[in-house]
C-alpha cells in the first residue's frame, strides 16, 4: 500500500530535485523554525517562530519574556509539524521526529481550557463578544480569542490535526517508533482523539456546528481538510465513527447533487475543485484555483493511500485524476506555451510570463491565489517555493502519470526548476496554508 513513508524516500527522475531531496534540503529550516527552549520565562517549546523570534502559536512573546503583542492563539501556525518529521524519515534523523513530536504536542496543549492573559477560555466562561459560553475542551477554545464567528475557526484548528495525524501515522509506521517516542505517540494519539470527539458532538455557536460548517463553507480545500483530519485520527484511535462520518462528509463534496444552501456543486465535471464557490454563482468553470487546487488533491491524495482496496477507494481515485487533469491546464510548457501549443498571453498584465520556459503557472483565471515571482534553482530552495513540484510527484507516485497518460513527474522537475512562487491575491482573507 502506498504510504507516505514511502514517497519520501523517493529520488524521482532527476534525484537533486525529487521528493526526497526536497525533504532532505528543505526541513532543516523548517526544524530550527520549532523552538526547543524557553522565551525568557515563558515556556513556549515547540512553537513555530517568526523571524524575530517571537511565538506565532500564541502570539506576542519574544526573547526578551515580554508580550509583544496581543496574545492570541492560532494552531494552524503549527501545521509543519508532519513535515518535519518526514525530514527525519528522508534522513534518518532521530532529532526531526523528536521535534515535529515536539510541536505537535505544544499545538495540543491548546485543546483544552486555560487562562492566557487575564482570560480564562472555557464553557464556564462567557464570551463578552458573541454572549455566548467560549467552547468546551477539545475545541482548542482560546483559539484566536475564543471567536466563533466563521467557518474559518473551525478549519484551521483541524488543519492543525490533520497535520498532526499525518505525522504521527508516519511515525507509527517508522523504525523511529519505539521506546519513549512511541509512549508519547501513544498519549498524542489520545489527545487528538479528544478533538475529533467534540468535533462530531459541537452544537455551540453557528460556524462550529459540524453540518452548517459543509453546508456554509465554500472552499473545497477546507472541507477536504477537516474530514480528511477526522478520518486519519479515526485511524490513529481505532473510531470506525470518526471513519464512517469522515467518508460521508467526502461523499458530500464528491456529489453532484446541489447541496441546500448553496449555488453550485463542490466539484465541477470538468475536476475544479471549487473555491470560493458562492462568489461566482453556478457556472461551472468558476473557482479554479492554482494553489488549492492542490491542496484539495493533497488532502484527497493522503485520504487514498490510506484506503483499503475496494469501490470507494477507486472513486477517490478517479476524483484525484480528474482534479490533476484540471490543473494540468495551468502548465506552459516548452517555451511558454500552452499544452495544446497555443499561445496564450497573461490576460491580467498582457505580458508574456516572466520566465517564458517550461514550467511557467498560467494564473489568469485563479480564484484566490497568483504567481508573485520566480526563482529559479536548479536545487530546492525553501518548503513554500518546492511545495507545487512536490504534489505532482505525489500524483505520480500514486499512479496518475500512468492514467492520463503523462509523465507528471517530468513536468515536475520544469516546475522546480522555474520555480514559481505564490500568493493570495488582494481581497483574500481566508488565507489557508499551502
Amino acid at each position: 500500500m502506498a504510504s507516505w513513508n514511502e514517497f519520501v524516500l523517493t529520488v524521482g527522475p532527476t534525484p537533486a530535485i525529487g521528493p526526497k531531496a526536497i525533504y532532505t534540503t528543505d526541513t532543516p529550516f523548517l526544524k530550527s523554525k520549532f523552538s526547543t527552549d524557553v522565551m525568557g520565562s515563558v515556556p513556549i517549546a515547540g512553537h513555530y517562530l517568526d523571524g524575530d523570534l517571537n511565538s506565532q502559536l500564541e502570539r506576542g512573546v519574544n526573547a526578551s519574556g515580554l508580550g509583544t503583542n496581543d496574545q492570541k492563539v492560532d494552531v494552524s501556525k503549527q501545521k509543519h509539524c508532519d513535515n518535519v518529521i518526514f525530514g527525519g524519515l528522508a534522513q534518518n534523523d532521530a532529532t526531526y521526529i523528536t521535534r515535529g513530536l515536539l510541536a505537535i504536542r505544544a499545538g495540543l496543549a491548546y485543546r483544552n481550557g486555560m487562562t492566557i492573559d487575564g482570560v480564562t477560555y472555557d464553557e464556564a466562561h462567557i464570551n463578552p463578544d458573541s454572549g455566548d459560553p467560549y467552547l468546551p475542551d477539545g475545541a482548542f477554545p482560546s483559539h484566536k480569542f475564543g471567536t466563533t464567528d466563521s467557518n474559518h475557526k473551525l478549519h484551521n484548528r483541524m488543519m492543525f490535526c490533520e497535520h498532526a495525524a499525518r505525522g504521527l501515522r508516519a511515525v507509527e509506521a517508522s523504525s523511529f517508533y519505539t521506546g519513549a517516542t512511541a509512549t508519547e505517540v501513544d498519549a498524542l494519539v489520545v489527545q487528538l482523539g479528544e478533538v475529533a470527539t467534540w468535533l462530531l458532538a459541537a452544537t455551540v455557536g453557528p460556524d462550529d456546528d459540524w453540518a452548517k460548517f459543509y453546508r456554509n463553507t465554500e472552499n473545497v480545500n477546507q472541507l477536504l481538510r477537516v474530514a480528511v483530519g477526522l478520518h486519519e485520527i479515526g485511524l490513529l484511535t481505532g473510531t470506525s465513527a470518526f471513519v464512517t462520518a469522515a467518508q460521508a462528509r467526502v461523499e458530500e463534496v464528491f456529489s453532484a447533487t446541489v447541496q441546500p444552501g448553496q449555488t453550485s456543486r463542490h466539484i465541477s465535471p470538468q475536476g475544479i475543485f471549487k473555491e470560493k464557490r458562492d462568489d461566482q454563482g453556478d457556472v461551472e468553470e468558476a473557482g479554479f484555483d492554482v494553489v488549492y487546487q492542490t491542496v484539495s488533491l493533497d488532502n484527497l491524495c493522503t485520504y487514498h493511500m490510506t484506503l483499503s482496496a475496494g469501490s470507494w477507494k477507486n472513486t477517490v481515485y478517479d476524483f484525484i485524476c480528474l482534479g490533476v487533469s484540471r490543473w494540468l491546464h495551468v502548465l506552459r510548457l516548452g517555451g511558454g506555451g500552452a499544452p495544446g501549443g497555443r499561445r496564450r498571453r497573461n490576460r491580467r498584465s498582457r505580458q508574456r510570463p516572466i520566465y517564458p520556459g517550461p514550467g511557467v503557472i498560467d494564473d489568469t483565471t485563479s480564484t484566490r491565489t497568483a504567481v508573485t515571482a520566480y526563482v529559479p534553482g536548479a536545487v530546492p530552495i525553501d518548503f513554500d517555493r518546492d511545495i507545487t513540484p512536490l504534489r505532482m510527484h505525489l500524483w505520480h507516485y500514486l499512479g496518475v502519470s500512468t492514467t492520463l497518460g503523462v509523465r507528471i513527474d517530468l513536468l515536475a522537475d520544469q516546475v522546480m526548476l522555474a520555480g514559481p512562487s505564490f500568493g493570495h491575491k488582494p481581497g483574500d482573507e481566508d488565507e489557508d496554508d499551502f
